[in-house]
């Protein structure tokens, strides 16, 4: 097996690393990271970055900033199920439809698991 070109734990960052990486504010990198606007994940309560994951998010930055693309959005958000699910896009009270849906399944004999 070939050996790696950086060890694996170099290849996961603290905040101030990944910050130090992007050059940028610490506390601004935290803020977009809570927002999900950056790959991150917060284990035990800090936040880690994969450094491969930073390079591929500047460069998908980069190729849209390039094009005039707009931003893609974050994998699971609303906004990506809306991108999906155009006809969703301007129901207004969504939030409070799949409310009642889940409590009507949550009241059929099987409690929604059928």
């Amino acid at each position: 097996m070939p050996e790696l070109e950086t060890p694996p734990t170099e290849c996961v960052l603290t905040l101030t690393e990944a910050a130090s990486f992007l050059r940028v504010n610490a506390k601004a990198l935290a803020e977009q990271a809570a927002a999900g606007e950056v790959p991150a994940r917060k284990i035990g309560g800090e936040w880690r970055f994969l450094r491969q994951a930073l390079v591929d998010w500047l460069y998908a930055g980069a190729k849209e900033s390039a094009n005039g693309a707009t931003s893609r959005p974050l994998p699971g958000s609303k906004a990506a199920a809306f991108k999906h699910f155009g006809i969703l896009r301007d129901h207004d009270d969504l939030e409070v439809t799949l409310a009642n849906l889940a409590e009507q399944r949550a009241a059929w004999p099987d409690g929604g698991d059928s």
